[in-house]
């Protein structure tokens, strides 16, 4: 058989297989064919779209260049070379890609209509606009032009008015997909809960099954405070995909919220356990575990979140109470400090790094402390509680009780306010008898 009508068989197969979604073995009649023919620019293409059906974008982009170095005026090549680029996140090259097309064919609308994205996601929302009202000259019914100029509104918070553009692009189109959730987006957005459940509800009704989009609208209900919604929506999600992991992740997000901490720790788990690259995993197993009170193996956690997000304030609370509850102060009182330097007025950690300079022996540190607490926020009864301990610990007997007595103002039912109370009473007495009796210890 001549190698040339081999390979024009060998390309039909591929189309053949193609159209049944038998990716592998079209890609591979396609590289037979090409390593006979390999000048001929469309079964490059060819592969660039089967490589796309399998997730291998790179390889994909590389097919359409390679399709663009043969055939270099072909717009629909540049067109697919300009979208794989886009779809890689290459935007600038990209925009190269459509301005040559644009040179080459100035009435050429999808050009323009495809520059309109590429600016809006470089941030030149201007342009976008300009490449908008050109396309509409040549084509004022084209609906992806009033998506892609939605979707530059609404990254500079112009919600109403990206709505309306998504609007037309319904009205052109009312099949489009995806646009429903852009306008469910930009409702919630502007607080509008119960208007972007409906067009939640719209797209899922075109799109049933759609695992995602169960996840998004679990989402805006728990947003819309309504946690048990959320949870059938993260529920359904989850049986229809067990293997979804931001699903697992969310309904064990929602379960901590409302306490449900048993259930929130089973959640992250199986989300770990089936991507353990997702951001902020540890983080949210470490804080439950510490909830439950399983304190060691939420240090072990929260020591990995720390090198992901070391500033994470929330985090560094979470492990310093872990550390003080084990009696490990030295670390709290570090974990404290760490805290404090990222956020110096926080009353809560300036409480507790006192207390824990307390336990280590360090009571002026302390004091100093719970001083700037109390000066931070001077209705926090605790914040004077502690306030007087600590002059209590040095021996200053007016000052502990000046600080008592303003703390048993704020809180006069507080239990803990009273038992210092009490024991202000017999504090000064005690030091008296050891200072009194020190000599005849000595003697004796």
């Amino acid at each position: 058989m001549n190698d040339w009508l081999e390979a024009e068989q060998r390309v039909e197969r591929a189309q053949q297989l193609a159209e049944s979604q038998q990716w592998d073995e079209a890609l591979a009649e396609l590289d037979a064919a090409i390593a006979i023919n390999p000048n001929n620019a469309p079964w490059h293409a060819h592969r660039g779209f089967v490589l796309q059906q399998m997730d291998r974008s790179d390889q994909a982009a590389s097919a359409f260049e390679r399709a663009v170095e043969l055939d270099p005026s072909d717009k629909d090549l540049l067109m697919a070379l300009g979208t794989a680029r886009m779809a890689l996140g290459r935007f600038a090259a990209a925009l190269q890609v459509f301005d040559r097309v644009g040179q080459i064919d100035r009435d050429f609308e999808p050009a323009y209509c495809h520059r309109i994205a590429v600016y809006a996601e470089l941030g030149r929302h201007e342009q976008a606009e300009e490449m908008f009202y050109l396309a509409q000259q040549l084509d004022e019914r084209c609906p992806h032009c009033f998506f892609h100029l939605g979707a530059s509104l609404a990254m500079r918070a112009q919600y109403e008015q990206a709505i309306r553009c998504w609007r037309q692009t319904l009205a052109l189109h009312p099949e489009y997909p995806e646009v429903r959730t852009r306008i469910a987006r930009a409702l919630r957005a502007q607080g509008q809960h119960d208007a972007a459940r409906r067009e939640y509800l719209a797209e899922y009704r075109n799109d049933a099954g759609n695992v995602e989009l169960l996840v998004e609208m679990a989402e805006a209900a728990y947003e819309a405070g309504d946690p048990d919604a959320a949870i059938t929506k993260l529920t359904q999600a989850i049986e229809l995909e067990p293997d979804e992991p931001r699903a697992h992740l969310l309904l064990g997000g929602i379960c901590f919220e409302t306490q449900k901490y048993s259930r929130a720790l089973r959640c992250f788990q199986r989300a770990l356990a089936l991507d353990d690259r997702l951001p902020g995993i540890h983080n949210h197993i470490g804080r439950t575990l510490a909830q439950l009170g399983k304190l060691k193996p939420a240090l072990r956690h929260l020591r990995v979140a720390q090198r992901e997000a070391p500033e994470d304030k929330v985090l560094l609370a979470c492990l310093a109470s872990c550390y003080f509850n084990l009696n490990r102060f030295d670390l709290a009182a570090t974990t404290y400090q760490k805290l404090l330097s990222i956020d110096g007025k926080l009353v809560a950690a300036h409480i507790n790094l006192g207390i824990c300079q307390y336990r280590l022996g360090m009571h002026d540190a302390g004091l100093k402390h719970c001083l700037r607490a109390s000066e931070l926020d001077d209705k926090c009864a605790d914040a004077l509680r502690f306030v007087a301990l600590g002059h209590m610990q040095l021996g200053h007997w007016r000052s502990a009780r000046q600080a008592l007595r303003k703390a048993a103002e704020l809180a006069p039912e507080d239990p803990g306010i009273r038992r210092l109370r009490r024991k202000l009473i017999w504090y000064p007495l005690r030091s008296f008898l050891r200072r009194a009796t020190h000599p005849f210890r000595k003697q004796s």
